[in-house]
């Protein structure tokens, strides 16, 4: 008798569920810490590459290891992509030809391919694009583009593109519904102009948006994102419209709430010369990013533009008036400062003065205004 209740509690207690046999039968608990662990893997733009590539060989082997890990291995290991060339290769009709060395899509495509390419394709969430070290044949993506007018990448949500030649017809694949934040430093402005043209009306969703080495052209096309909340322009040079018709154009966004610039583009027209002193009335941060002497005198000039109530920081970048002889632009752009500090009570100036290695101290508007 005594050795079947000692059975009993045995069995028991084998019942009992620990806490890690909770957190592995609950799918939905196991992916999210997943996820954490592949936030920790890919934090840091200098390793990310390594790092991820890493993560992604962990994830295979716990995907291999348990069914259960299975689904939700796969789905991270599918999260991030440097271009479209895995996708491709789950097709069996892409194939490398060694004469002509590129990467052709040929033949006839079976539902069931494209049933699985389908299914890996909605795991995307974010590229941030390395153009392939083999070349794809354009006629590829072409194909892509001409299949039944389907969206590639649903769920895609972050785009960034940092190389200086990227396919055309490859990142305009890349256009989705679900996006969320892109970022083109492309030193293309061919590729760069027909993503932003073609990107507007299809991604309702945007909500920032980083442009770098592009002409002034590209002021008038970012008005066209109406849903923008944050917007970093820098290196913007060369032919396009003037610095009035740039204000006009990034102040009437009705919901950006943050502007970084550097203020190239903005410099061979006068600041003042744009006649509307209604702009940028929802932002709340104004962060100007490193500039030359002869840009961040344009500062006291813009800040009087900017109409938001609800205006509550101002980053200054330290270059932008440390060198000698500024002291009376910094003067001009406190003064600002303090002119705008009465229309919003709480406004603060970030400011690294004369010490390049010093952290920004930061000041409430009435302290502001006793200096100057």
């Amino acid at each position: 008798m005594a050795r079947s209740t000692r059975k009993t509690r045995t069995t028991s207690l084998r019942l009992v569920s620990t806490p890690q046999d909770q957190c592995l039968r609950n799918s939905d608990l196991f992916e999210q810490i997943l996820h954490q662990m592949w936030v920790l893997a890919t934090d840091g733009a200098a390793h990310r590459a390594s790092q991820l590539k890493a993560f992604r060989r962990s994830l295979l082997a716990a995907a291999l290891t348990c069914r259960d890990f299975s689904l939700s291995a796969v789905k991270l290991i599918w999260r991030s992509l440097d271009n479209l060339l895995p996708l491709l290769r789950l097709l069996p009709s892409f194939t490398f030809v060694e004469d002509d060395g590129v990467y052709n899509l040929g033949g006839i495509i079976a539902d069931s391919d494209w049933t699985v390419f389908d299914r890996f394709a909605a795991y995307v969430r974010d590229i941030v694009y390395v153009k392939s070290r083999r070349e794809v044949n354009p006629l590829a993506y072409v194909r892509l583009a001409m299949r039944n007018s389907r969206v590639l990448l649903p769920n895609l949500s972050q785009f960034e593109c940092s190389c200086g030649d990227p396919p055309g017809a490859e990142i305009i694949l890349c256009i989705a519904p679900a996006l969320v934040s892109v970022t083109l430093r492309s030193s293309s402005t061919s590729s760069t102009s027909a993503f932003l043209d073609m990107f507007a009306p299809n991604s309702p969703a945007l909500s920032h948006l980083t442009i770098s080495n592009q002409p002034r052209s590209v002021f008038s096309v970012c008005s066209a994102f109406r849903t923008l909340k944050s917007i970093e322009l820098r290196q913007i040079q060369g032919p396009g419209a003037g610095c009035d018709s740039a204000l006009v154009a990034i102040g009437s966004l009705p919901g950006l709430q943050s502007l970084t610039t550097d203020f190239s583009g903005w410099d061979h027209d006068k600041v003042d010369a744009a006649g509307s002193d209604d702009l940028f009335g929802a932002l709340t941060c104004l962060n100007i990013a490193v500039t030359s002497s002869r840009l961040h005198r344009r500062i006291p000039l813009f800040l009087p533009k900017i109409s938001s109530p609800a205006l509550r920081s101002i980053n200054i970048a330290k270059s932008a008036y440390a060198e000698a002889g500024d002291s009376e632009a910094f003067k001009a752009i406190a003064r600002a400062v303090t002119a705008c500090s009465t229309r919003n009570a709480a406004y603060y100036l970030c400011t690294p003065l004369h010490r390049p290695h010093a952290k920004a101290p930061v000041a409430k508007a009435p302290t502001v205004a006793p200096v100057f």
